[in-house]
């Protein structure tokens, strides 16, 4: 008699095997990506605080060799007055320029090369004060990437960021230019002057356009918006969650909302948004704009934004 073996698969899988495998690789796949973005993004938010820290030890340490005073570049008055002469600048004036070497003036950052007012050649005036290193001015969660790669930075007195900021400096500051209100209600800029509640800095200001969904709007929001809504007045840094902001005190907090600057004493009190400049001492709406200073020394007016020319 003549005996079979039985039957037996040759190895390897079949078609119907493989498909379910790749099936429930994807799905792996589709679980754990949302939480390695979220790690990931998690470890950016950490180190865009510690690069705002860093810019803190930055800005005391030129107020230690500056009386106190935080940078500021020249400041454009009226005659015989505390009011501003003309409007805040938030170009790059005083920057590199494609295809043009430094001027024997350029590098000077109350030259004429440097326009009066300007936001952000006196951030600038801090990296060449200082020496820090100017990826510290980077937020890991933005696109911008390291600046003054080939340009020398003692060579120049503004950032290489044209037309719009956020390429390589994605931080906002502080609005080192006051009205003449301002001044008269005890504003300052100078670590003695400054309270904790007092914002120095922050991820950069969003401004009135672009954005994700919905589009950017720091104008639109109040102090009660929705989180849905709320994400219109957030920086793009983060995706409109949130922003990592520097208080005088060094100390840096994250903040589902713009309204975190100082308490505005009103019937219904609010937090100032950091991202607009006030009209009036009660209102919440604020502005964005580059004829419009602080309002008093409650308020604060982070610049610049990401939109053109800074505002």
């Amino acid at each position: 008699m003549k005996l079979h073996r039985p039957f037996r698969r040759s190895g390897g899988f079949t078609l119907v095997e493989l498909l379910v495998v790749i099936g429930i690789i994807a799905l792996l796949i589709s679980i754990l990506l949302p939480a390695l973005s979220h790690v990931r993004e998690e470890a950016n938010k950490a180190k865009c605080s510690k690069n705002l820290q860093t810019i803190a030890d930055a800005m005391h340490q030129y107020s230690i060799q500056n009386n106190g005073k935080f940078p500021r570049t020249y400041f454009n008055l009226k005659p015989n007055s505390n009011i501003p002469n003309g409007n805040l600048d938030c170009s790059n004036a005083g920057g590199p320029i494609v295809g043009t070497a430094p001027t024997a003036t350029i590098s000077n950052s109350f030259g004429p090369d440097v326009k009066a007012n300007s936001v952000t050649a006196s951030i600038f005036l801090l990296v060449k004060a200082t020496n820090y290193a100017v990826d510290v001015f980077v937020c890991p969660s933005s696109n911008a990437t390291r600046g003054f790669t080939v340009n020398k930075i003692l060579d120049y007195s503004n950032w290489e960021d044209n037309p719009i900021f956020g390429q390589t400096m994605s931080y906002s500051f502080n609005c080192p230019f006051p009205s003449d209100n301002a001044v008269k209600t005890n504003w300052g800029w100078d670590s003695s002057s400054l309270s904790s509640n007092d914002p120095l800095a922050a991820d950069l200001n969003p401004g009135i356009v672009g954005g994700y969904n919905p589009t950017n709007n720091v104008t639109a929001v109040t102090h009660s918006s929705s989180t849905r809504d709320m994400a219109a007045g957030n920086s793009n840094n983060h995706k409109n969650k949130g922003q990592n902001v520097l208080y005088a005190d060094s100390h840096v907090a994250w903040a589902a909302s713009p309204f975190v600057g100082e308490p505005i004493p009103v019937a219904v009190p609010f937090n100032d948004n950091i991202y607009t400049v006030r009209v009036d001492s009660t209102s919440e709406g604020g502005k964005v704009d580059a004829a419009t200073y602080p309002y008093d020394n409650l308020d604060t007016y982070l610049l610049p934004t990401d939109d053109a020319n800074g505002f």
